[in-house]
């Protein structure tokens, strides 16, 4: 990222972020949600379990999907993530989204 000013770039940059920490955590998005606010090293530190962090719990708990249905009431619904692989200019590149891909080979990411 050249200028992390820059409303795009900046975007850019944490999705790619994140998508690396997805990576690590091999899909588990509370994980990854830890990780993206307290660091790889104390997701580490603590056995690759959110740390007992009331700003990192708190984090996961409000941006993660686990919670998505208090507002509401109703049960948390688990939302399905797909991860694809493109090849882009000679380069695998994983892609994750909640839309089924039309076409081509895909992993179901467990919530």
């Amino acid at each position: 990222m050249r200028n992390p000013y820059d409303p795009a770039e900046n975007i850019r940059g944490g999705t790619a972020y994140l998508r690396q920490l997805l990576d690590r955590y091999d899909g588990n998005e509370e994980l990854a949600l830890a990780a993206y606010d307290a660091g790889s090293g104390a997701v580490d530190r603590y056995g690759r379990q959110v740390p007992p962090y009331r700003e990192t719990q708190d984090y996961v708990r409000k941006v993660g999907s686990v919670d998505a249905g208090a507002s509401t009431g109703s049960p948390a619904a688990k939302r399905i993530v797909y991860k694809t692989l493109e090849i882009i200019d000679g380069e695998p590149v994983v892609r994750y989204s909640t839309e089924r891909p039309a076409s081509g080979a895909y992993q179901i990411i467990e919530p």
